[in-house]
């Protein structure tokens, strides 16, 4: 295939992603149909299987492409070495897309495929890792306190995903939101001094041990 004909046939598919994620967000992945969405993008059903081979195939690539794009456009977001900024970013990225991408609410609620199963797997974990770096890059600058990174990314990616409950009519913008979020797993919602009285802790951060005279190990 030469490289215009490459470029048409990507650009053709790229379409048919989005029209298909917004038949999928409007009507919902079950009851969504191929003939629902050849008649989005004006192809022949038949015309589909030259791009998908069924509609759990069309999904998966829907998925896939839009890990893709986030992934990019982190690498692209000018964060330098800072694992707070890096983080924020992240987590405003993918607020934004859940919020407003018809692709990024199905990301949220559909990550769980037969059809190249292996493939999204290996992604999403991917993207887990990318959470798990900045966290793990973070506690060795000393910007993060020792934590359970495994633990922490995915809570963190569940609480993102979460916020398909938006809507414009909402008072706080994706990005208010997701800044909002990062703020309960970069600050807490205790004050240290209440933390302190109640022995909150960590694991990765147990409380100070009390000694006979009523100090603590790290005093």
């Amino acid at each position: 295939m030469s490289p215009r004909r490459e470029r048409r046939r990507e650009a053709r598919r790229q379409d048919l992603l989005e029209k298909a994620a917004e038949v999928f967000a409007e009507v919902g992945y079950e009851a969504a149909t191929l003939e629902a969405v050849a008649e989005r993008v004006d192809l022949a059903q038949a015309s589909l299987y030259h791009y998908v081979r069924n509609k759990e195939d069309l999904l998966a690539q829907i998925l896939l492409d839009l890990v893709a794009r986030i992934e990019a456009t982190l690498a692209e977001a000018d964060t330098g070495d800072d694992p707070l900024l890096r983080l924020r970013t992240l987590c405003r990225l993918q607020v934004s897309v859940i919020c407003t991408d018809p692709a990024g609410r199905l990301l949220a609620r559909h990550g769980d495929l037969r059809e190249r199963a292996a493939e999204l797997a290996h992604t999403g974990g991917r993207y887990r890792h990318m959470i798990e770096t900045i966290i793990a890059d973070g506690i060795t600058a000393g910007a993060f306190r020792p934590v359970e990174v495994d633990i922490f990314a995915w809570t963190l990616m569940l609480a993102l995903n979460a916020t398909t409950w938006w809507t414009p009519e909402h008072p706080l913008s994706p990005e208010e939101v997701a800044d909002e979020i990062f703020s309960y797993f970069v600050e807490g919602i205790v004050t240290p001094a209440r933390r302190r009285r109640s022995g909150t802790t960590s694991r990765a951060n147990p409380a100070p041990t009390a000694q006979p005279d009523g100090r603590s190990e790290d005093t």
